[in-house]
């Protein structure tokens, strides 16, 4: 990132780091419905799946427009995670993506 990067571009990583979170959310609430449906579901694993749930909405909403340094650290450690989570999603449910 340069000084002289537009708002236009500073919005777009944000919005890039907020939709890496936000679809880690969307996995965390996909993967507590699969457990929840099992006619024995693990309710220590849907809890650990709704505490991490509540850590990556508290991430997003921690997000600050201004701190370039916290945007590109969320996007460099979050967005592996959900590009990972949406490709194992997509496997498992091609009708899905």
């Amino acid at each position: 990132m340069t000084e002289t990067e537009t708002t236009t571009q500073k919005l777009s990583r944000f919005e890039t780091a907020r939709f890496c979170l936000e679809s880690l959310m969307a996995n965390c609430s996909r993967l507590i419905q699969a457990e929840e449906a099992k006619s024995e579901p693990d309710q220590a694993c849907i809890d650990q799946l709704k505490a991490r749930r509540r850590e990556y909405r508290r991430l997003r909403n921690d997000l600050d427009f201004d701190d370039r340094r916290q945007v590109e650290d969320a996007i460099a450690t979050y967005g592996p995670q959900a590009k990972a989570a949406m490709q194992q999603t997509a496997r498992q449910d091609p009708g899905a993506s």
